[in-house]
């Protein structure tokens, strides 16, 4: 018989946020970046320092939603 669990146990994880493996090339104007299932998208260098440097936030907008869509 399922037992159900207490709140705590879906509390958001408080450890900090990790990059899972990734691959790039840079290229004349911009980065090209993929993950381990073959997932892709360009970035420009100053996003792909960001997220390099996990500095989600300095992307404006919903940008970072769909690059860390692209890359999750």
């Amino acid at each position: 018989m399922a037992k159900f669990l207490p709140a705590d146990a879906f509390e958001a994880p408080t450890k900090p946020l990790e990059l899972l493996p990734f691959r790039f090339e840079r290229r004349t104007n911009d980065y090209l970046v993929s993950n381990v299932v073959g997932d892709f998208v360009t970035l420009s260098p100053d996003e792909f320092d960001c997220l390099a440097q996990l500095r989600i936030g300095c992307r404006s907008g919903s940008g970072w939603n769909s690059v860390w869509r692209a890359l999750r």
